[in-house]
This record gives structure tokens, C-alpha cells and sequence, in this order.
């Protein structure tokens, strides 16, 4: 290979693992963002809970989205979002 080549290379490599640990850092957020958002709605009592879904629904979530969120049951999410 030529000098330029390796260059290129050693470009693309970097590249890629600069990637890989950006992506790795994006879900490692997520995934405190998401106990984040668990531990906050355990908190809540129910008036507040059911605010909150309500909240997140009025914002464009889905239930099922909502559902993801809290790690509640469908039939929980539904009774909240009444």
C-alpha cells in the first residue's frame, strides 16, 4: 500500500472507532435517561402519575410509548390516561 493509503486508512479506522464509542455513550444516556424517568414515576403518587402520562400524551406519545417509558402495564396506562 502507499503512504496515502495507509493514511486513509488509519483515517477510516479512527472514524470508525470514534463512532463506536460516540453510540455507545448515546445509549448509555438513554439507558440512565430511561431509569431516570422509572424512578421519577415511582415516586409520584397516583394523581401525579396519571398527570404525568397524561403529559407525556398531550406531547405526542403514544401509550405504548408511555408504557415503554414506566415500565407499566397497558391496562395501567390506560387507567392513568383517563
Amino acid at each position: 500500500m502507499s503512504e496515502e493509503s495507509n493514511l486513509q486508512t488509519d483515517v477510516l479506522s479512527s472514524l470508525m472507532t470514534s463512532n463506536q464509542a460516540l453510540q455507545d455513550a448515546v445509549l448509555k444516556i438513554a439507558r440512565i435517561q430511561q431509569a431516570t424517568t422509572r424512578a421519577t414515576f415511582e415516586a409520584l403518587n397516583q394523581e401525579q402519575k396519571s398527570t404525568f402520562c397524561k403529559s407525556l400524551e398531550s406531547s405526542g406519545a403514544k401509550p405504548k410509548d408511555i408504557q415503554q417509558l414506566t415500565n407499566r402495564s397497558q391496562s395501567t396506562i390506560s387507567r392513568l390516561l383517563k
